[in-house]
């Protein structure tokens, strides 16, 4: 049977499999459907975020497209990451991954987030917040997903299209705000978790939390290793996060957040290639303190946040990068429903990179530099006539090479009937070059330029019924300047490229018949004359039913149009994959739990040469006092 006839024929199978489960489960809960009455059951449904504006709000106050996985969503999946539950979960984001655990660094680093066509390799296109600040590697710019575990994550809300004019550089394609762990009521928890899957991968987990008085903490570490599936790739990483509250009035709170991931590496190249294989030992360690204000018309904060890294590669590179900063904002909710942000931020980020290995040519093009970005930005937001929600802002980034740079975004939602909703927006994207492509290798330019974009979007939502959802997202892109590396010259040069433009849509509904049962789908589809690399088209099907003691979840992505880079030769073979989770609760205190990755052992890759585990399971335990 050739590749393509496998793929059809496993996607045949799953969706055989997902009409029985689901018409079965739907038939079994018909007598159970209850609804809820009201004109504006819509907000029932409609969770409340944070990313895409700096102050709580419904999900059908943005008229951006906010996706919110959820804790019960990250519980039930086979997610073992950040980034692996971005791509699993939400509609339209692709990440690439070449083995069972480990993402690495370095030219072969998986790991990149690609959105609406962005993410660039590395991944610097999409934005990573922990608790609303950015997060990424000093001097390349990028996240180090690896760094990203779910054990401190309590939900995750992924932003869609460009957050610049709140957030800045890098938001270009997109914004993931992990959302940590707080223990919201009184009392002490503590958590065990064991598990052990083929492959030899252990995972070990150690949750604490409490609260009483005044004080809240929640305390994590973990360790994970895994032989791989190949030789020489193997994977581990600990784990150790700490988070604090500390309620010193009415109005005012302090928070703190730490964590600190040491992980090692291998990376054993792509299939026929250079037998050698890479290794890295990488630290990194993030962390903010924040001083929160809530009043009945007012709420904001103050957050000093900072990352580092330490990096120590096989082949001699070492470097220590750095991020620090401080933004600071305040919301202000007035009469005749408005809602105005006023915010500042500053950064500083860069490192020192070196490698003793290289020839004196090479090693001139290493050392230390640092960039800063300083922004202010305002945004305002009205309702009007009860149907209709105008927002609109803007950022002024002050850039220590580039000077100055306007970030406008524009919005507008629409509210016809308590079941339907259309939205509009218009929002600049933008990303700054890293110091990696300024200062360090041969390849780096002092003479880029910012990259830019401008996303239009139209978006429809509607509720059939109080269980059952759908979402539509048209949306066109308009790029300038995009930094690729030319490799048609020696040395290889980084450049600003053309212009690009293309569009895409985007898909999903959600159903929940009854209490327990819930049916998630998308689709999305991007229409280009050029090819996009890692931006493939992307369907999603899940089934997942929950009762107190067991549950399930079913799920398939099926992936076409896959690129590892921008020509016909970097093609990737479609393919679809299958995934099944379930466990079951033996009492209050103690949980299995089974994870099932690749049902269909389906052969296929997301870069080229990196060939993708087979059938794979995790088994864990959870113990809960």
């Amino acid at each position: 049977m050739n590749d393509k006839k496998k793929y059809l024929n496993n996607f045949r199978i799953f969706l055989i499999l997902f009409v029985m489960l689901s018409g079965g489960w739907a038939a079994s809960a018909y007598a159970q459907l209850r609804y809820t009455k009201g004109d504006s059951s819509w907000y029932v449904f409609s969770p409340v975020v944070v990313t895409g504006a700096r102050y709580s709000t419904s999900q059908n106050n943005l008229a951006a497209r906010v996706t919110v996985l959820a804790p019960e969503q990250l519980e039930q999946s086979t997610a073992i990451s950040v980034a692996d539950a971005v791509a699993k979960l939400t509609p339209g984001a692709f990440v690439t991954r070449r083995g069972v655990a480990g993402y690495g660094v370095g030219t072969s680093g998986t790991g990149t987030i690609s959105m609406r066509g962005l993410g660039g390799k590395p991944n610097t296109q999409v934005l990573i917040l922990i608790d609303g600040r950015p997060d990424f590697m000093g001097i390349f710019g990028h996240p180090l997903p690896d760094a990203y575990p779910l054990d401190f994550v309590e939900r995750i809300e992924v932003l869609n299209g460009p957050g610049s004019a709140i957030y800045g550089t890098n938001a270009m394609g997109g914004v993931v705000n992990i959302i940590t762990r707080t223990q919201h009521e009184p009392g002490f928890q503590t958590r065990l978790s064991i598990g052990a899957g083929n492959f030899n991968t252990q995972e070990y987990l150690l949750q604490h939390s409490g609260k009483f008085n005044r004080l809240d903490y929640y305390l994590t570490g973990s360790y994970r290793t895994s032989d791989g599936h190949r030789d020489n790739s193997a994977f581990s990483a600990q784990t150790y996060s700490l988070k604090l509250g500390y309620q010193l009035s009415r109005h005012l709170s302090l928070r703190a957040f730490t964590s600190m991931t040491p992980y090692e590496f291998e990376d054993p190249g792509i299939i026929g290639g250079n037998p050698e294989f890479e290794s890295g030992d990488i630290k990194r360690y993030t962390g903010d303190i924040t001083l929160e204000n809530k009043y009945a018309k007012t709420t904001g904060s103050v957050k000093i946040h900072g990352n580092w890294g330490v990096h120590d590669l096989a082949d001699g590179w070492h470097s220590e990068d750095r991020t620090r900063g401080i933004t600071i904002f305040q919301n202000a909710f007035l009469p005749a429903d408005w809602t105005i942000t006023l915010g500042l931020d500053a950064k500083e980020y860069g490192g020192i990179g070196e490698n003793s290995n290289l020839s004196t040519f090479l090693q001139n093009s290493l050392g230390e530099e640092y960039l800063t970005e300083i922004a202010g930005y305002g945004n305002i937001q009205k309702i009007l006539a009860q149907k209709f929600i105008f927002g609109a802002g803007i950022r002024y980034e002050h850039h220590s090479l580039y000077g100055g740079e306007w970030l406008p975004k524009i919005g507008l939602t629409y509210n016809p009937k308590s079941r339907t909703r259309y939205r509009l927006t218009v929002a600049k994207g933008f990303r700054s070059p890293t110091a990696r492509e300024l200062y360090f290798f041969p390849s780096s330019n002092t003479d880029l330029e910012p990259e830019r974009m401008w996303n239009s979007e139209v978006g429809f939502s509607h509720f059939f019924t109080e269980w059952l959802s759908f979402d539509a997202a048209g949306y066109h892109i308009d790029a300038s300047d995009l930094i690729r590396v030319n490799t048609a010259v020696f040395p290889n040069t980084t450049i600003n490229t053309g212009a690009i433009s293309y569009s895409g849509i985007e898909l999903s509904f959600k159903a929940e018949p009854a209490p327990g049962f819930v049916f998630h789908g998308s689709y999305s589809h991007i229409f280009s004359d050029e090819i996009l690399a890692f931006s493939p088209n992307k369907v999603m099907l899940s089934a997942g039913y929950a009762q107190k003691g067991y549950g399930g979840t079913i799920s398939a992505s099926h992936i076409d149009n896959l690129y590892a880079g921008t020509t016909e030769a970097d093609a990737v073979d479609d393919y679809t994959v299958v995934n099944f989770s379930t466990y079951y609760r033996i009492n209050s205190h103690i949980r299995f739990r089974l994870n099932l990755e690749n049902l269909f052992n389906t052969e296929y890759e997301t870069i080229r040469g990196y060939p993708m585990p087979g059938r794979t399971f995790l088994g864990k335990m959870n113990y809960i006092f």
